[in-house]
């Protein structure tokens, strides 16, 4: 095939969009919220207000972020009372 009639798709993200994402777990980080990724196409996904699955943004990673921190520190000030 020619190089400008490729696909732009690889073919790991066209199994995925066929049969489904792969997801492991990447990172906890509270009892609701969780961060993931695709082992096959390698994205990163994480759970919304609604507790759906989508797309890791960075704007994303940083309310994760933030949220881990807040879990962590209030853990820590229970911890100690």
């Amino acid at each position: 095939m020619h190089p400008d009639h490729q696909n732009p798709r690889s073919d790991t993200s066209l199994y995925c969009s066929w049969f489904g994402h792969r997801l492991k777990l990447l990172r906890k980080i509270t009892l609701h919220f969780e961060e993931y990724h695709c082992k096959t196409c390698q994205k990163q996904f994480t759970r919304d207000l609604h507790g759906k699955i989508v797309t890791l943004t960075p704007l994303l990673r940083d309310v994760n972020d933030t949220i881990a921190h807040l879990y962590q520190r209030r853990n820590q000030y229970r911890a100690n009372l």
